[in-house]
């Protein structure tokens, strides 16, 4: 679809605003929306006439191009969220302004302070659709994304927004807005001989909670575009993906994760099926590489604890495993979450001493970002308001 509206300054006295489409006359006025509806090339003529019979033509020169593939899309404007499937509750068609997305579009929401604090989150989601038919090759889309901390103004609030992602084909990027306003994201991607690709956005972590580093309440999207880019680019791009593969270092990942990124770097195969896999691999361990470091730090001293004091708790012990075993970054979340749950259980039923300094948030006292107010880092809390208040140390805090 073309939308084409026109401006004039300092003519006088207008008789006609008229559109033409290959000759014959197809509306009046200012404005006109132009639809491709078959692949065959079309002369659209604007033509102005004043009273003195003075004429002003604009010709636009439209062509079929068969590697714009946005028509494809299922709901390309986001105006029907019932054609997206979710495993969450809470999307919805939404209207309301934001800079960068037009009409209607789908977003999902929190509207409401919980527990005397300001800022609030929403719970992990993935929203997406699955599109087939398609020539194998690399792919290029496009999509308008809000997602942002509505309780700070400006890049605090952006600062804010983490582990939130749109995605295609395996490979994602980390989306992060203002308040209000949304930007435009990119995704090249590889579609394999099977013809399909799943894209959409996910949330990877519940941010249903106060003041935190992830804290987003507000996620939006709009305007996708697909194009098709062939396969001119496939050579250099398995190169590139490969020399990716071997950048991710073990124990940076988990296990299953880097044994089948090891499996395919000194692959041979120079098809669009290896690129697919390839990114595919690398999706997953860049989605890991944001927490596993973290995250398995955590994991190693609950796991030391329970063996060398012979704890007995069958959650802590089922949490525990899922995590060693987790393969996937999903899995890895989802186990990670479950673990800290389950050793919050265990600690009122033991009896022995122990060090519960982890329960401390910024046990460490590190200083939280510069223009951050709080965050998961610091988790330092002040009735004060107004500007930004930044924890650098308290000296002697055990």
């Amino acid at each position: 679809t073309l939308s084409i509206t026109t401006a004039f300054a300092n003519w006088n006295y207008i008789e006609s605003e008229k559109w033409y489409l290959d000759g014959e006359e197809v509306a009046t006025g200012g404005t006109y929306n132009y639809r491709l509806n078959d692949q065959q090339s079309h002369e659209l003529v604007f033509r102005l006439t004043n009273q003195s019979g003075v004429v002003v033509e604009k010709v636009f020169n439209i062509s079929f191009n068969e590697n714009e593939l946005t028509s494809t899309l299922p709901d390309p404007e986001c105006a029907d969220v019932t054609k997206w499937n979710t495993d969450a509750e809470g999307f919805q068609n939404q209207n309301t302004g934001v800079t960068g997305l037009t009409g209607t579009y789908i977003g999902y929401q929190r509207a409401a302070s919980e527990n005397g604090m300001d800022c609030w989150g929403l719970a992990h989601f993935d929203i997406s659709q699955t599109l087939s038919g398609l020539k194998p090759g690399k792919y290029r889309m496009k999509a308008s994304v809000l997602a942002a901390q509505q309780s700070l103004a400006g890049t605090a609030g952006k600062n804010f927004v983490k582990d939130l992602y749109l995605y295609a084909g395996g490979t994602n990027v980390a989306v992060a807005t203002q308040d209000g306003t949304s930007e435009r994201y990119t995704l090249d991607f590889y579609v394999g001989e099977d013809g399909t690709v799943t894209f959409g956005a996910r949330n990877m972590v519940d941010q249903n909670r106060g003041y935190s580093a992830g804290g987003a309440n507000w996620f939006a999207m709009d305007n996708f575009t697909l194009e098709y880019l062939g396969t001119e680019d496939l050579a250099e791009d398995l190169e590139d993906l490969r020399r990716q593969a071997a950048d991710v270092a073990e124990g940076t990942v988990t296990d299953a994760i880097y044994q089948t990124l090891a499996g395919l770097k000194d692959g041979t195969d120079n098809d669009a099926d290896a690129a697919v896999a390839l990114q595919q691999a690398l999706g997953e361990a860049r989605l890991a590489q944001a927490h596993y470091a973290e995250y398995h730090a955590v994991y190693t001293g609950y796991k030391n604890f329970v063996e060398a004091n012979h704890v007995d708790h069958a959650d802590l012990t089922a949490a525990l495993d899922a995590f060693g075993q987790a393969e996937t970054a999903e899995e890895l979340y989802a186990a990670f979450a479950a673990l800290q749950e389950a050793w919050m259980a265990y600690l009122p039923d033991t009896e022995m001493q122990m060090d519960v300094t982890t329960l401390l948030h910024n046990a460490g006292l590190e200083a939280s970002d510069s223009g951050v107010m709080y965050d998961e880092s610091c988790y330092w809390r002040t009735d004060a308001t107004g500007g930004n208040f930044r924890i650098f140390a308290i000296d002697g805090s055990d």
